[in-house]
């Protein structure tokens, strides 16, 4: 549910979000994580550290 929660904080209607293959929402997830400037490493499968 804290994906869900994390789209709606960036605009997407919860039931829209609710619908969403949690493919998708993880899509959605690192394009808004991005945008905001952060970077995930696909191949780790988690965000790289800002510092490292």
């Amino acid at each position: 549910m804290i994906e869900v929660a994390a789209l709606v904080a960036n605009g997407v209607p919860w039931s829209v979000a609710m619908d969403m293959p949690r493919v998708r929402r993880m899509a959605f997830l690192v394009a808004f994580g991005e945008l905001a400037g952060g970077r995930y490493d696909w191949n780790a499968r988690q965000w790289e550290d800002p510092d490292g």
